[in-house]
């Protein structure tokens, strides 16, 4: 019993000290993004037990690269579509999202990625990132070009996102 907990605590300290070279110039990206998708009576769209609830399983992310929206899709990963839906916590009473925000730098210091939803809806997240150091960070966001974001908690970037449901 005490060998794991000696392997516990000294295997993350070797993986700190031998894990980045030191020439190597490594970044902390600092620009995530999460939302809750409701109609306009309140309803969680991504809670299949609603009726009107979108198919997560068709949700597509793009990042926009030299002006192209390029497919998000990393094989290799345990969500290869890169989105992963989660249940409320702390103040978020809804279903989320988390969306990989894409890390190229589009135009003006500011990344594009596009959330398709299904074949006609989607929104476009454009996050303004700041180079400090070794660090990018967000510092401003906007969904469809508008930056008065409903945050249900900015400090965790996660906004609310209506949809307008006939």
């Amino acid at each position: 019993m005490q060998k794991k907990i000696l392997y516990l605590l000294v295997l993350p300290l070797l993986i700190y000290l031998f894990g980045c070279d030191k020439e190597e110039n490594a970044t902390n990206l600092d620009y995530g993004f999460a939302c809750c998708v409701l109609d306009q009576d309140g309803n969680d769209l991504l809670n299949p037990m609603n009726p009107d609830a979108i198919d997560t399983s068709q949700i597509q992310i793009y990042h926009i690269i030299d002006g192209e929206p390029v497919f998000y899709y990393n094989a290799m990963s345990s969500i290869p579509k890169g989105y992963s839906i989660h249940a409320p916590y702390d103040n978020i009473n809804y279903l989320n999202i988390i969306i990989p925000i894409s890390s190229h730098i589009e135009y003006e210091d500011r990344s594009v990625t596009i959330v398709k939803w299904d074949e006609y809806d989607s929104d476009t997240i454009t996050v303004q990132i700041e180079k400090m150091g070794s660090v990018q960070l967000g510092t401003k966001y906007w969904i469809n070009g508008n930056e008065d974001i409903d945050w249900i908690n900015q400090g965790l970037k996660v906004a609310k996102i209506v949809k307008t449901r006939e």
